[in-house]
């Protein structure tokens, strides 16, 4: 409930989980130096993700969409990157999705050159967040990485 004139902050529906959104492919337990793997994120603007068929660029008022992904630092540390897609967003964690307006879709596209040495474990547990019109109106998707093993991401770069 709310005061009349202030809006009603509770956004029960407006999240959901979808496991296995996010790709990170090729899907190896070694690369080398200098192999390169591709994060990629594809959401459709028009999508049933919330139950009802929803257009999500009629509720998020012209705001891009981003991934808080908990693992992307461990990911990028010391590796270079190459945005196809999208873009690095205020913090290491956060990005921006593209709106892909022929395609229609949001998509999330980035080269990463493995130049850092060494094992990786990246636990996958992350959030699409789309702002809406106002402080309240928010949506979400909770997704991971899809990978052979659920929630752990795990290989080894070699020289």
């Amino acid at each position: 409930m709310a005061c009349p004139g202030e809006e009603n902050c509770d956004d029960i529906g407006s999240s959901i989980r979808i496991d296995g959104l996010i790709k990170l492919i090729p899907e190896k337990k070694v690369y080398k130096k200098s192999d390169t793997i591709t994060l990629k994120l594809t959401i459709p603007v028009v999508n049933n993700y919330f139950g009802n068929q929803l257009n999500i660029n009629n509720v998020i008022d012209g705001n891009s969409p981003k991934l808080t992904m908990i693992g992307f630092k461990q990911l990028s540390k010391d590796n270079r990157l190459e945005f196809i897609s999208g873009n690095q967003g205020e913090f290491d964690n956060w990005l921006i999705l593209d709106n892909d307006e022929s395609e229609g879709n949001y998509k999330l596209e980035i080269l990463i050159i493995l130049d850092r040495i060494g094992f990786y474990s990246i636990v996958s547990d992350d959030y699409i967040i789309f702002n809406g019109k106002s402080d309240c109106n928010e949506y979400l998707i909770a997704t991971n990485i899809e990978w052979s093993e659920y929630g752990i991401i795990e290989f080894t770069v070699e020289e």
